[in-house]
């Protein structure tokens, strides 16, 4: 379903019946097997009917089980009718105008009101179920989507204890589930939670300026203050972190299972200590004086498979960033780079006049003699979390 931008839930047909594609499958199947079972009397029609209410409970059960993204009911508005128009094109009209020639063909040999019936049908009963199905439907797609909600979290909180989620730690589960993770994100934008943490999760949000404490950075499993799992995750945003120590209100009003996916989004955010990447001799240039702009050079060891830097972050530093220094026509000149690659079982130097990190918008003091925290951000879903010491530019190294 898509729905419109003022989040009321009113969506389009078209788009609605497209991401019903594999259901209205089922229903074309419903509606040749319901054509060459033998009908019962023509006016009476209650194998139509019967089949109808059939393929609508399936329908709600369709969106509450098979739709993994957990929407408010009132945004499953235009599933309801999509699947209902589809019964009444397959199922319905078609029956009318079956029983419509089959009278012809009998003779009349039928009552006489049938063929009124059928047009009134034909006519008014799609708009007319519509109205009638979405007082009926919705209710219950409450109920299911409650129901759907409670199995999953009884499901989920014995799995989560099973493999040993403890707090601090990511969980160790492999790769999360892409469906969850998007269903995740599309609840962290649609709330607000980028405007404080960013949408890289990194706390760095439109409005996080002069927040005490800062928003937290995601992708640092040590900065949970509650713990970095889902489990803790999704607590922590049904009851927030109030001060002291924490600034976020809760997030009460989403169900559990929309704060379970919510919290497996933000869980995909955090990278864990890498094993096999390391960094030595890291260094930073002291800012000239009446600048916010240095650079920072460094050698990264890599001791496993071939990896890449793809990210970098300092403390304190708005906009960290990878350049390379090139001599274009005879002018050196500076161009970033997105990714560093990182060859298996090698160094690789960050040094002057070549490849370095940028620092720009430095929003704390720098001096001789200072430690700053870098985190380098790898392809591998680790990171690399270091000090660099703070050197003056003229022979520091």
């Amino acid at each position: 379903m898509t729905a419109s931008p003022d989040g009321t839930g009113r969506a389009a047909i078209g788009p609605a019946l497209a991401a019903q594609r594999p259901y209205l499958y089922v229903v074309g199947a419903v509606a040749v097997l319901r054509f060459l079972v033998p009908p019962g009397r023509i006016p009476d029609a209650q194998e139509t009917w019967l089949t109808v209410a059939a393929l609508w409970l399936l329908g709600l059960a369709w969106i509450a089980v098979a739709n993994r993204s957990a929407r408010p009911v009132g945004e499953c508005v235009g599933d309801v009718g999509a699947q209902n128009l589809a019964i009444q094109l397959l199922v319905v009209v078609p029956s009318v105008v079956v029983g419509v020639l089959r009278l012809a063909v009998s003779g009349g040999d039928a009552s006489g009101e049938f063929p009124t019936n059928a047009a009134v049908t034909v006519l008014f009963l799609p708009l007319a179920s519509l109205v009638i199905l979405t007082l009926v439907a919705l209710p219950v797609l409450w109920v299911l989507l409650r129901l759907r909600a409670l199995a999953s979290v009884i499901v989920t909180l014995p799995v989560l204890a099973l493999v040993g989620c403890n707090g601090g730690t990511p969980i160790d589960g492999g790769e999360p589930d892409p469906a969850t993770v998007e269903a995740g994100r599309q609840i962290y934008m649609n709330n607000g939670c980028a405007n404080c943490h960013g949408e890289d999760g990194s706390g760095r949000g439109s409005i996080s300026a002069g927040f005490d404490p800062p928003p937290r950075d995601y992708r640092d499993p040590a900065a949970y203050r509650v713990g970095a799992d889902a489990e803790s995750v999704a607590a922590t945003i049904g009851t927030g972190l109030p001060n002291p120590g924490g600034g976020m209100p809760s997030f009460g009003h989403l169900s559990p299972e929309r704060r379970l996916q919510l919290a497996g989004y933000i869980v995909s955010l955090q990278r864990s200590d890498s094993t096999e990447v390391a960094v030595r001799y890291a260094w930073i240039g002291e800012p000239l004086p009446g600048t916010d702009v240095t650079g920072a050079w460094l050698t990264i060891v890599n001791r496993g498979a071939a990896d890449a830097v793809v990210g970098v972050e300092v403390k304190g530093v708005r906009r960290s960033s990878l350049h390379v220094t090139m001599d274009l026509d005879g002018m050196m000149t500076m161009q970033g780079l997105d990714r560093l690659e990182l060859p298996a079982s090698a160094e690789v130097e960050l040094a002057s006049g070549g490849t370095h990190v940028m620092l720009e918008k430095i929003d704390v003091a720098l001096t001789v003699g200072d430690m700053a925290e870098v985190t380098l951000f790898l392809a591998s879903k680790t990171a690399v979390r270091f000090e660099a010491l703070v050197r003056a530019r003229e022979g520091a190294r």
